[in-house]
């Protein structure tokens, strides 16, 4: 098991005083707060992604870097790194680099946020809120994969055989970050991703019935749960392997056969097949909300 902390940086009145530090304090306090986390052996620590008056941070990978020039041995990654809204080129480049400075310690998890202020301030569609995620991630992946691409796409100018870098000196690790939809868990298994679930309110206990739709995704696209590689996809399953583990997502989801079609299309789900497998005081259902109240953030 590891332990670790993660920030948004928040600058909320203090209860007491009912003073509000400066972005700037807040900021600094969380390096502080990232060096203190080493000492008393905490084995990870993250930084949120926001664009609201209310979080100071607005540039995870600024500021893990700022932390990376004070530390040795923490791992340091975004919590998350909205992808949705930015240029995966960028995106990679910057962790890449952090991963560089750091000796190794970055870890780039990725998703939609719980928030949504990031669509307007940077010219995006909440209409286009799942398709923007899905061609970014694939791209990000390709760029993780090959050091020339060539890409074309819906919301970036294509990419006609260029080369990206600083290239990593070992394979970046890239997971996705998932608010609680049977939809996000299913996209990032059938790419081989690992994935982060982000239990930010409701019952904990509800998100059993996910890690069993993630791992009979990850088979029925063949890919190895049990498996572990640095980064990027798990290992392949054979044949007869991956077809019974397809049984058994059909049976949560109605998922098409393989990883390209799933992926685009991130089939429909079966809301009386997820019901009857989750656990009592809830379920979730595909916009993300649980019987009996409250709503969960799609991170991814």
């Amino acid at each position: 098991m590891e332990l670790g902390i993660t920030t948004f940086a928040e600058t909320m009145p203090d209860p007491v005083t009912g003073e509000t530090v400066s972005h700037g304090e807040r900021l600094r306090q969380v390096v502080a707060e990232a060096v203190l986390a080493e000492q008393v052996g905490l084995d990870v620590f993250g930084v949120g992604e926001h664009h609201r008056p209310d979080f100071a941070s607005s540039a995870p990978a600024v500021v893990l870097a700022s932390v990376a020039g004070r530390t040795s041995r923490i791992r340091l990654f975004p919590a998350v790194a909205v992808l949705s809204t930015d240029d995966p080129v960028r995106v990679y480049q910057q962790y890449v680099t952090l991963d560089l400075l750091s000796g190794g310690r970055a870890e780039l998890l990725v998703g939609r946020g719980s928030f949504t202020e990031s669509f307007p301030l940077f010219g995006y569609s909440l209409s286009d809120y799942d398709e923007l995620f899905v061609e970014k991630l694939d791209l990000l992946l390709l760029l993780a994969r090959e050091e020339v691409v060539t890409w074309s796409g819906r919301f970036r100018p294509p990419i006609e055989a260029r080369g990206v870098y600083p290239r990593p000196e070992r394979p970046l690790p890239i997971r996705v970050g998932v608010g609680g939809t049977p939809q996000s868990i299913v996209r990032a298994a059938t790419r081989g991703l690992d994935v982060a679930l982000a239990i930010i309110g409701g019952n904990p206990e509800r998100f059993r019935v996910l890690t069993g739709l993630y791992r009979r995704s990850l088979v029925g696209s063949g890919f190895d749960p049990e498996g572990r590689s640095p980064a990027g996809p798990r290992p392949r399953l054979r044949g007869g392997e991956r077809r019974a583990g397809c049984r058994g997502v059909l049976r949560l989801l109605r998922l098409c056969d393989g990883p390209n079609r799933a992926g685009a299309g991130l089939a429909t789900h079966d809301p009386e097949s997820i019901r009857s497998d989750a656990p009592s005081g809830g379920f979730v259902d595909g916009g993300g909300s649980r019987a009996g109240g409250g709503e969960d953030p799609a991170l991814a």
